[in-house]
């Protein structure tokens, strides 16, 4: 066994042994018709510290580890609302556990991928045919940021542009600059599917405001792109894409149809 096969093996252990210890904490949900009360707090979801009059802590509520963990979830449902991955349907359950590393032509993106989740510096440039692997890729990019606490945000590029141009309507909830800078200031963007969009004037500028933006403020952010739309790039993100002191580029271009050998 090789130094990479035994270090993704471990990884993927480690990352099962920490879903499995996660799903035995119990959790409220709608189903629960009775949930049980807290045995610390019974149901409060507060304790207060048993101290003397005239303490500054006393009388004063503090969150019951329960609370916390409820807050918690909340946050992490909120989240993933934000983020857009909850209307993948196909990717629901998209992870790095449910990822095969072992197919051809995907190990080494795999681990970039991973080491990128784990510590988002830059840009990550997932290139590579149809099939590849490359949302998988990305939306666990997704995912174990939103589990760190981070806002992430997922657009397939040309809904992307279908979401700044609705902005512009009389009925629109959000006026187009605030969308715009939603984008530009969250703290992880990932764009799938890019040079798919009908490539418009309009189109090309705002994409190349938005990611100009990024670049300058050298926002953690990831692309995929089919290997065609790659060597279409224009000249303007040309030079940001192959930046080597930000961008990590990652061709998948020997990789096997992941949808036929991936599972």
């Amino acid at each position: 066994m090789d130094r990479v096969t035994n270090w993704i093996q471990t990884t993927q252990r480690e990352m099962e042994h920490q879903r499995k210890a996660h799903a035995k904490q119990p959790t409220i949900t709608k189903e629960c018709s009775d949930p049980q009360p807290c045995p610390v707090c019974k149901g409060a979801g507060y304790l207060r510290v048993e101290v003397p009059v005239g303490h500054p802590q006393f009388g004063k509520p503090f969150p019951c580890q329960c609370s916390i963990e409820q807050i918690q979830q909340h946050k992490q449902q909120q989240l993933i609302k934000l983020s857009g991955i909850h209307t993948l349907e196909r990717f629901r359950a998209a992870s790095f556990e449910t990822y095969n590393p072992f197919i051809q032509g995907v190990r080494e993106a795999y681990m970039q991928a991973f080491e990128f989740a784990c510590q988002p510096k830059g840009w990550l440039i997932l290139i590579g045919e149809y099939g590849c692997g490359k949302t998988h890729l990305a939306v666990s990019i997704a995912k174990k940021q939103i589990e760190a606490g981070n806002l992430v945000l997922f657009q397939v590029v040309p809904r992307l542009l279908d979401y700044l141009r609705a902005a512009f309507s009389p009925n629109a909830e959000q006026d187009y600059d605030e969308r715009f800078q939603q984008l530009c200031n969250t703290d992880l963007l990932i764009l799938d599917d890019f040079g798919t969009q009908n490539n418009t004037p309009w189109a090309a500028d705002k994409l190349f405001q938005l990611l100009n933006h990024r670049y300058n403020a050298q926002a953690p952010t990831v692309i995929t792109m089919n290997t065609a739309s790659w060597e279409q790039v224009e000249t303007r993100l040309h030079s940001r894409f192959n930046d080597k002191h930000l961008v990590r580029q990652l061709k998948m271009d020997h990789a096997q149809d992941y949808r036929i050998h991936g599972q």
